[in-house]
């Protein structure tokens, strides 16, 4: 149930409908994740997403990918052989028509100049780099067997995957999807698992192991940090349906959840953070800060100012500042 749908389409309505159907006051005392300015800020970056023709999907007869929405503008045509990098966010479901299976597409990018201030302290150049969704795939009816083809056609086919990383939730469903990217196609399969972003599966674990399992503390966690990098734009929202989630995604109990309805796209954003904390995540934001190097200087220059003791270990060895 969205906000405005409780006020037929009236926001302002819906609003009040919501805290006399619920008996709180969630949308005015602070309990949700996001606070009034990130959530304004969010729906400021609110853009259209739409359907787009991929022809790999029909010549395979994979039916379910018409759920896939892309920014309007973003150029799915020429991303396989852009040197953009992306992060795909996973968070599963078993199909039966209950929650939604989501794919949550990133690109990475430098953030704008104009929320650099907002960054507090920062230790290197790779703070700059965040997250812009740019692509989301949402249905609840697909069998995870199927689900998998459509992640690794995508990641694989359509994309470049050396370019990609998947933050792929392992809590109930991750293996089974693991287990199945490395058999779609049978002999023809070319799945690489380094695509797979690797975590510790518990605070005293020394392995690192495929997808992320999620629980109470690193949920907190990585809540908190989903709602520092929207303020500061750091991670850049702009599907409306995403949007609505966090108008509705707050505190219950010791956790964060949807208050109302559904949170899987917001629970894929917020899975999204754990990128930040990657070996991944550190020579892809290098490759991306090369890209444009007068904006590196600029960053540098901003590092200097702030930061008597940054971390310049990674940065002098871009290219052209060796």
């Amino acid at each position: 149930m969205q906000i405005a749908q409780l006020g037929n389409g009236d926001e302002e309505l819906g609003r009040e409908r919501f805290g006399a159907q619920y008996g709180n006051s969630f949308l005015s005392t602070g309990h949700l994740l996001l606070g009034p300015n990130a959530l304004k800020r969010i729906e400021s970056d609110k853009d259209i997403f739409i359907k787009k023709d991929i022809a790999i999907f029909e010549n395979l007869d994979i039916p379910e990918a018409e759920n896939l929405k892309w920014k309007s503008d973003f150029d799915l045509e020429s991303v396989k052989y852009s040197k953009d990098m992306f992060l795909f966010s996973i968070d599963l479901s078993e199909g039966n028509g209950g929650d939604n299976t989501i794919l949550n597409v990133f690109k990475m990018r430098v953030m704008k100049e104009e929320d650099w201030k907002n960054i507090i302290s920062p230790n290197s150049a790779r703070d700059f780099v965040g997250l812009e969704q740019v692509g989301i795939f949402a249905y609840n009816r697909i069998h995870l067997q199927q689900f998998a083809k459509i992640l690794y056609v995508l990641s694989h086919k359509v994309f470049d995957c050396e370019n990609v990383r998947i933050v792929l939730e392992w809590n109930a469903f991750g293996g089974e999807v693991y287990n199945a990217l490395k058999n779609v196609f049978g002999d023809k399969n070319d799945f690489d698992s380094s695509t797979i972003l690797r975590f510790r599966r518990s605070v005293d674990a020394k392995k690192l192991e495929p997808g992320l399992r999620l629980n109470h503390d690193n949920k907190l966690i990585y809540c908190q940090n989903t709602k520092k990098n929207i303020g500061i734009g750091r991670m850049i929202i702009h599907d409306e349906d995403t949007i609505q989630e966090f108008n509705l995604f707050g505190r219950k109990g010791s956790s964060w959840a949807a208050i109302t309805d559904h949170d899987d796209r917001v629970m894929s954003c917020v899975d999204a953070n754990a990128f930040f904390d990657s070996k991944d995540f550190e020579w892809m934001a290098d490759i991306e800060l090369e890209k444009d190097q007068e904006l590196f200087r600029k960053i540098l220059d901003v590092l200097g100012n702030e930061n008597d003791s940054v971390d310049y270990r990674s940065l002098y060895s871009i290219g052209g500042f060796r």
